[in-house]
């Protein structure tokens, strides 16, 4: 099963409305209480830093090249795939 994440605010909001409607909730009421909640719209980050090649920077996630002389040393990320160039900082 593909892992799903919720908002922290949804599930408290949904768990206390459902303890003020039954009171004790027993493993399979919070269980169907927690099935209810919708899924977050998240993606995973992706955390990488430029390669330089032959005049070149390079995406190791994607391939991306930019001409040195295109880059401004200012892109954080890849426009390409998206990858965040900040690893180890």
């Amino acid at each position: 099963m593909k892992d799903e994440y919720i908002r922290r605010q949804d599930a408290i909001d949904v768990f206390n409305r459902a303890v003020q409607a039954v009171g004790i909730l027993d493993a399979d009421d919070i269980e169907t209480v927690f099935g209810m909640l919708s899924p977050a719209d998240v993606v995973q980050v992706v955390r990488s830093r430029w390669e330089y090649k032959c005049g070149e920077i390079q995406c190791p996630e994607c391939g991306n090249r930019i001409h040195r002389i295109d880059f401004s040393g200012c892109l954080n990320f890849c426009p390409n795939c998206g990858a965040k160039m900040d690893e180890g900082e």
